[in-house]
């Protein structure tokens, strides 16, 4: 009996992490493993070209991968080698297809990974004015704008001087001196993730201002959006009265005398 040749090809294109791996198979209608190849760190696989008994449409050979697929984009493309060959080959998007080579055919099918992008933006959030000894709030908002999930993200928060005893109650987040440091796991697309990081301001300085920058595991689509809003928070003296000798007097040295009107 004739017998055919198939081939299937692994591509991973925008990698999204370094230690992604996908391993590819191709199975027989009967369920036998025919050849197998795995990617490793490299961007590429073959199974090499293996020969196959020719199958009934509907009856073909399953062409498939296992791996970190939720968060690629799949694409097929498939070519045969024999001239004049009216075999119809498989193409579109998935983790498998089937293909039923003819006798004498030589395909060669193509999975095509390609990593989906994420968008991580940080937006921040605190008061206007606080009085010293006020406690100030900070609200970091960390949004995944997708499309792609997540795997993770870190957060670093240089915070102003002028602000004492630091804390945060975060999940991942710690605080050292004035910085704070923040490890965000898995964000789905379309998902936020909020933090806060209090502090006691302590009058040394008449303006605070704050910002942070937020980096994601993959690579962002838009690094412009990394970086927080600057949030300025005026610290105003709080003025203290008193009454001498008729006169209300504030703190600062300022005085209003009160004055009595006859109508």
């Amino acid at each position: 009996m004739q017998t055919s040749k198939l081939t299937l090809n692994k591509q991973i294109t925008d990698r999204r992490q370094a230690n992604d791996s996908f391993d590819i198979s191709v199975t027989s209608p009967e369920g036998t493993t025919v050849g197998t190849a795995s990617t490793g760190l490299s961007n590429t696989a073959t199974t090499g070209a293996l020969t196959v008994l020719p199958r009934a449409a509907g009856q073909g050979y399953t062409l498939g991968e296992t791996g970190l697929t939720g968060n690629y984009d799949q694409s097929w493309s498939c070519t045969n080698a024999t001239t004049g060959s009216i075999t119809p080959l498989p193409s579109g998007t998935g983790t498998s297809v089937q293909v039923s080579p003819q006798p004498g055919d030589d395909i060669s099918c193509t999975l095509t990974n390609t990593g989906q992008k994420t968008d991580l933006s940080l937006a921040k959030e605190g008061p206007a004015s606080a009085a010293p000894g006020d406690l100030v709030t900070y609200r970091l908002i960390v949004t995944n704008h997708g499309p792609g999930n997540s795997t993770g993200y870190t957060v670093n928060d240089r915070l102003p001087a002028g602000l004492t005893n630091i804390t945060t109650t975060t999940p991942g987040c710690t605080v050292t001196g004035l910085d704070l440091a923040c490890t965000g796991g898995e964000l789905a697309a379309g998902d936020s993730a909020v933090i806060e990081v209090s502090g006691i301001a302590d009058g040394s300085v008449k303006t605070l201002y704050n910002s942070a920058v937020v980096k994601s595991n993959e690579i962002d689509t838009d690094p412009t959006n990394d970086t927080s809003n600057q949030v300025t928070t005026e610290i105003v003296p709080m003025v203290s009265l008193a009454v001498a000798g008729g006169l209300l007097v504030l703190g600062g040295g300022y005085a209003l005398k009160r004055r009595r009107t006859n109508a």
